[in-house]
């Protein structure tokens, strides 16, 4: 049996890419704000996480991606889908 934690992770491929939904909703000034900050339109999913390599708990990236695609802030791709940015 998998723990609450590891059910909050998102899964799927690595290469998928990130669509911008909406501006950024998260609590300005906040550390989850600041996160959010990081998502390009058209970036993959790595280069999310890697993008956290060097933060105190880079597993947030994971949470932040599980949480905020089940909250609809985010959309993400099949790897290859082209995103345009408006």
């Amino acid at each position: 049996m998998r723990s609450s934690k590891d059910r909050r992770r998102w899964r799927g491929d690595i290469d998928s890419v990130i669509e911008l939904v909406e501006p950024n909703p998260k609590q300005h000034g906040s550390k989850c704000y600041e996160r959010y900050e990081n998502y390009r339109n058209g970036m993959t999913v790595r280069q999310y996480i890697n993008a956290f390599a060097e933060y105190p708990r880079p597993s947030d990236a994971w949470i932040d991606l599980t949480w905020d695609e089940a909250r609809q802030y985010i959309r993400i791709h099949s790897p290859g889908t082209p995103i345009t940015t408006p």
